[in-house]
């Protein structure tokens, strides 16, 4: 598309300035159509996160045919960017996000308690569990946890200990 911008004489022939014209104006001219078809007429409203949306699905999904979507698929959440920006959150023709990371980590290793996390939709497998699609919203917004390693701030925060005792 920028080599066409660039060069148009190698690609609209001779008169390529108003081909070129030509093409761009009724290019800009049906996306517009198109946005205002699917957002609204009023471009001062239109979000990216309207249309651009993720939705987190449990990966066993496709076998659990007896539960109803709702105990298999989350809220819709708002995303910014596309497949070519960071963050990658690259979508289908319905733009719902097709790919992108649910898990992050950055490590401190210089001091191991400032080390951040993300694992979406939640901490847990488990559709009756609490934190089967706590984190969703969060990582939706990009937003990170404290990933903590020293015993004396993990027991500052932990709300439940299981401990396994082999027989």
């Amino acid at each position: 598309d920028l080599d066409m911008l660039l060069h148009p004489a190698q690609h609209f022939g001779p008169d390529s300035a108003r081909s070129l014209a030509t093409v761009v104006q009724d290019s800009l001219r049906r996306a517009f159509a198109e946005l205002s078809r699917m957002l609204g007429p009023d471009p001062a409203g239109w979000r990216w996160g309207s249309i651009h949306v993720a939705r987190a699905t449990h990966p066993l999904a496709s076998l659990l045919t007896t539960l109803p979507e709702a105990c298999t698929t989350t809220l819709s959440a708002p995303r910014d960017g596309s497949g070519d920006t960071v963050c990658d959150t690259a979508y289908g023709p319905d733009f719902v996000q097709a790919s992108g990371a649910t898990f992050r980590v950055a490590i401190d290793v210089g001091g191991w308690d400032g080390s951040l996390a993300m694992n979406a939709p939640g901490q847990s497998g488990a559709m009756d569990s609490p934190h089967y699609t706590d984190l969703f919203d969060p990582w939706a917004r990009g937003e990170s946890f404290p990933l903590l390693f020293s015993r004396d701030r993990v027991d500052a925060v932990a709300r439940k200990r299981i401990r396994l005792t082999p027989r």
